[in-house]
Parts: C-alpha cells; structure tokens; sequence
C-alpha cells in the first residue's frame, strides 16, 4: 500500500549515506527523513486509524529529538536506527488485527531500536572500591536483567559501551545501594544469565564470534560480581553447544543444557531436543542428568532449599536429588512437555514447598489456554489459577502468595493471588487494559506479597509501562514517572528496581522516586 513512499524513502536515505555529509549533519537529515516520511504515512493513515497514528506521531517526534545524539553510535547505527524506525512506522499506520505476525515484527524493532541505539549519557559512579570504570567506560545502552537474591546487585547487559570501537557486548554489576559499577565481562554474552544465591558470582553463556552472524557454539562462564571471569566450559568443537546456565540454590553445582547443533538465533530451523548436564561450580566435568526410563530429560529448575532438580521428561516433571530416585512430582498430561526452553524456576517458590507449573491446553496445533497449577514436594496439589496471561505469574519472596494476572470479559486485567496453604484464590480488578497483546506482562512480588508490579502495555502513550497494585487495598497505581520503563525487581528495602534503558532508578510507595 505504502510501497511507493517506502523506496523514496530508501532511496532518499541512501543517497545521505553516499552524500559527503558530516556524521552531525546526517543524524539531522535522517532524522528529518523519518519524521516527514511519518508524517506522510500518518496524514495517509488517520482516515482509518487515528489512534495509531497519533501515537506514531508522538514516537516518531521522540525519535526525532535524540537525533542529536545519534552521530555518536556511528554511520551504520543511525543508518539501522532509522530503519528500525521505518519498520515501525508503516505497519502502525495500517490498519491492524491483534495478533498478526507483522505487529509482532513491529513490537520487536520498536523495542530494538531503543534497547540498541539510544545512547546513554549520565555521569560516571565509581565502584565501592573507588577504581570503578571512568567517564570513558560507561555502559551506554543496556537492558537489566535480574537483581541477586539479596535485593542489592543489579546486572545489566549492555549492547554499546562509551569505550569500544567494535560490536562486542558486556555485562556490568550494578550496586544499587551505592552506585558502584563493575564491568563483569565483555564479549559476546547472551543475557541468558543467573546469580548465584549469594550474589558474589554469576553464570551466564557467551560465543567467541558475534552470535547473530550465523550459527555459533556457546560456553559456559563463571564470573565474579567484580569482574574475574573463569571458562567452565569452552565452546564444544562438535556442532554441539552449551546453553542455558543455572545454578543451584545450594551454590555448589551449575545446571546446563548441551544442543545437539549450535544454534542460530533470530532463524526458524527444527526443533532440537538437549541435553542436561550437571557440574561442580569451581571445577571438574559435567555429569549428564538423566532419569530412568525416559528418553528427554531437560533441567529445567533447582529445589529452592534443597539440592535437587526439577527435570522434565516426556512422563512428567521429577525432582531429581543427588543419591536418590527420582521422584515424579507432576504425572504426563500435566506437565509442559515443549522440548523448547521453558522458565519455571520462577515457578519455585522460594519457601522450598511449593512448585507453580503451567498447564497448556492446545486447539488447532495452537496453545487455547494457560493454567497455572501448583504442587508441594509430595506432589499434592495446592490449587491454580485458570487462563492466565502469558508469562504473567510470580511468588511472593517468602513464598507464600503466587501472584497471577487474566482478563475479564470485557478485557480488563484481574489480579488472582493463591494461597497455597488454604488453595483460596483473591481476585482483584485493576482497572487496567493490555494496549497489544502481543507484549507480554511480567509480574513482581514484593517480600510479603503486599504489593505486585506490573509491567507491560498498559497505556495508550508508551510501550511499556509500570503499575503498583496495593493487594491489601486493592489500588493500582499506573506511574506515569515509569511509560516505556522495564523493571528488575524488588530491593532489600521495599522499593522497586525500574530502567528506561538510559538510567536505573528505584521507584517507592507514593510516588517516589531516587536515581541510583
């Protein structure tokens, strides 16, 4: 519909990159191209849908304000960036039906081309040994991903540091009580990463080449909160690759799954069925996790006050200890059976007696629905919740609640939280409506289950946002101070960990906020 404006607007945009123009001036001129080419699109676009094109106009104006910013990433970066920003900017205006792939593809460029080329400009914190990184050695964009089980480190992974001249990764330690930064390691990580439970050290998986080149081998690292990076185990020479690192709540032992073939990320190729391993964290060779009788046996989380594993098989879900039987705690039919990756060691409650699995209801080749069901150690069920939001569960820190989102009829997000002890379900409406679905909403529960945050598409004005629910109350608070916004999780003092990819704050109760 739009292909006319589309190879004018390439066009007009190759010919900036072969004009002599200065890396300033370009930033300029592609930015001018993409705001008149949007405008174009929206004037075309409002007589079908106005409210997609009003918030283009608002995404493609911001767009359009760093542009300044953008020589600093280079000529191929602005290059991409407006790109990416093109991709967003055609299928938005169109006409759109919730769940196509286009939208999909749209939701990830939007999030790309924030997450990798906005640059990031704030001023240098020293580490708490006052040799932390200078204004020079910056992460300039990155994504946290997770706090450590203290509530004080935060990882970030950063695709662009102040310092590097090449398309390396790192990954940085972030103490979130006095600002001290540490660059962890830099390379080619994938931010597929767990602390240990005493939040000295972190696993993670990284390439020798860039992984989004083609199909690579990954190792498996061990690596300081302070920097001091070991090799556990290198890139296998075979075609086979280690992925998926974990560690054990115990700390002693890493879980890692070994692929058939190196993967290709971003490409659609056959499913693979791995392997599990298991390995001292300090040193010798992993152990192939196995339990009897069963042809698949993936790793998929640890006891939380134990040392055993929970395994998925094609018979169920095991706990699997060392110097024992295992045990079957979820009987087939039941369990997620997908040989794909499946994250449930959110799904451990962290009290140690109960297990939150999905069930998946299929109609047409296609997941209809998504149950939660939770288990104790003997297996014993513990109640659910039904039809819940994909990827939006979570437990409270001492275990206690387990925290759910689905949607009413007429659309709007309820907040289910099961008591496991009494298998009683609260429902609590938040007055909230998922924007696209095509985002996932992801849960945080504070310590005692007193407040849930939620982050996803919850506004009409930003991609993402963040919202405070009081479970004792029943008040949601939409943070306006938090639009486009991920969260990390909850610190040690009550307060949430949030990032718009440019700075780390902490946001707490009535509205307050501090930078950290």
């Amino acid at each position: 519909m739009y292909r006319a404006e589309i190879i004018l607007f390439v066009g007009m945009l190759l010919l900036g990159i072969m004009a002599p123009l200065t890396l300033q001036t370009y930033a300029w001129y592609s930015g001018a191209l993409v705001v008149g080419f949007a405008l174009w699109l929206m004037l075309r676009g409002v007589g079908r849908a106005p409210g997609r094109a009003v918030r283009l106009a608002a995404l493609v104006t911001q767009v359009w304000l760093t542009g300044g910013l953008w020589s600093q990433a280079g000529p191929r970066a602005t290059t991409v960036f407006t790109l990416a920003a093109l991709a967003v900017v055609a299928p938005l205006v169109r006409p759109a039906r919730r769940g196509t792939p286009w939208l999909v593809t749209a939701g990830i460029l939007a999030m790309a081309s924030t997450l990798v080329l906005v640059p990031l400009h704030r001023e240098a914190k020293l580490s708490d040994t006052g040799t932390g990184p200078t204004v020079a050695q910056q992460p300039q964009v990155f994504a946290p991903i997770a706090l450590d089980d203290s509530g004080r480190h935060l990882l970030l992974w950063s695709l662009l540091d102040s310092d590097q001249a090449d398309d390396r990764q790192s990954l940085w330690s972030l103490d979130a009580a006095n600002g001290g930064l540490h660059r962890v390691y830099q390379g080619y990580p994938l931010p597929l990463t767990e602390w240990a439970p005493g939040g000295d050290r972190l696993t993670f998986a990284a390439s020798t080449s860039p992984w989004d080149s083609g199909a690579v081998p990954f190792g498996i690292y061990v690596a300081e909160r302070t920097g001091a990076t070991t090799e556990r185990l290198a890139p296998p020479s075979d075609g086979s690759s280690w992925m998926y690192p974990s560690w054990s709540r115990q700390g002693n032992r890493l879980g890692v799954w070994r692929l058939p073939s190196a993967p290709e990320l971003g490409s659609v190729s056959a499913p693979q069925v791995p392997r599990s391993y298991v390995l001292d964290a300090d040193g010798g060779q992993p152990t192939e996790l196995t339990v009897r009788g069963a042809r698949m046996s993936l790793l998929s989380a640890w006891e939380a006050q134990g040392p055993g594993a929970l395994v998925m098989t094609e018979h169920g879900i095991y706990l699997s200890r060392p110097d024992e039987k295992a045990r079957r705690l979820v009987p087939a039919g039941e369990a997620p059976l997908d040989p794909y990756p499946v994250a449930i060691q959110d799904g451990v409650a962290r009290d140690g007696q109960h297990v939150a699995y999905l069930e998946l209801t299929f109609r047409g080749g296609r997941i209809d629905k998504i149950n939660v069901r939770v288990v104790d150690l003997q297996g014993r069920r513990r109640g659910g919740i039904d039809r819940v939001v994909p990827l939006a569960m979570a437990w409270s820190g001492d275990g206690r609640v387990l925290a759910a989102l689905t949607e009413g009829r007429r659309g709007e997000l309820i907040l289910r939280l099961l008591d496991p002890a009494t298998k009683k379900v609260r429902s609590l409406p938040t007055g909230l409506k998922q924007v696209e679905h095509d985002f996932p909403c992801r849960l945080e529960v504070n310590q005692d289950g007193s407040l849930v945050a939620i982050n996803g598409s919850l506004s009409e004005s930003a991609m993402l946002s963040i919202a405070l629910v009081d479970t004792k109350s029943g008040e949601t608070v939409l943070r306006d101070d938090c639009h486009n916004h991920l969260q990390a999780g909850w610190l040690a003092t009550g307060w949430l960990v949030v990032s718009d990819m440019e700075s780390v704050a902490a946001i707490g109760p009535g509205g307050a906020r501090r930078d950290i």
